[in-house]
């Protein structure tokens, strides 16, 4: 797990961290001494509970729901009793979970993009298969994105079907008012007088 997880971006550790070399793709995933890699969740992108950018100091989006959309990605994973430090997670009552990744290309950043399940893998790691929507349906990915936490971004490997599922739950979210839609300005406009608006 990441010491610094967000809506949209979790530490995996693999059982074998030779998973890793069975993904394809031109990106080479970057792996830390234990062996976990950083996923970045496919077809979502939550707040960013913390960002620096090059030469400037941490920035913040609404730092309320980027905490929330974390904690949500940690509750349904099943961590419990969350200890954060600022934005650093310090324990959690519950680690090592089960889970799988489904993936086929790493960023340019070497962070795996990925659906993320919990509990027992559908396939044996490394076996190729399409991911169906009812398996799109049992991830995080489609989990947050039908609370409203994240928006919905996809890259372009993401199938049609599967893109198309999640960005039918981003309407239903919309439509509901839920998590960033709540106050969702996009589609009216604002004035925007400074950096802070």
């Amino acid at each position: 797990m990441s010491t610094e997880p967000d809506g949209d971006s979790i530490r995996f550790v693999p059982a074998d961290r030779a998973d890793w070399e069975k993904v394809p793709g031109v990106h080479r995933v970057r792996v830390n001494t234990s062996g976990g890699a950083q996923l970045r969740l496919d077809g979502i992108d939550a707040l960013e509970t913390h960002y620096a950018p090059r030469g400037g100091h941490t920035l913040h989006q609404p730092l309320g729901l980027a905490h929330q959309a974390a904690a949500e990605l940690l509750k349904w994973l099943g961590f419990g009793d969350v200890v954060r430090d600022g934005e650093k997670i310090t324990a959690v009552r519950k680690d090592a979970l089960p889970g799988f990744v489904l993936t086929r290309t790493a960023d340019t950043y070497g962070r795996r993009v990925a659906l993320l399940g919990r509990g027992e893998p559908p396939l044996p790691s490394g076996q190729q298969d399409s991911v169906n929507l009812a398996l799109l349906r049992k991830t995080a990915n489609h989990r947050l994105v039908t609370t409203g936490l994240p928006d919905p971004t996809f890259y372009s490997k993401l199938y049609v079907d599967l893109r198309n599922e999640l960005a039918k739950q981003a309407v239903t979210a919309r439509k509901a008012r839920k998590g960033v839609f709540a106050d969702d300005l996009t589609q009216r406009g604002t004035d925007v007088a400074a950096l802070g608006t």
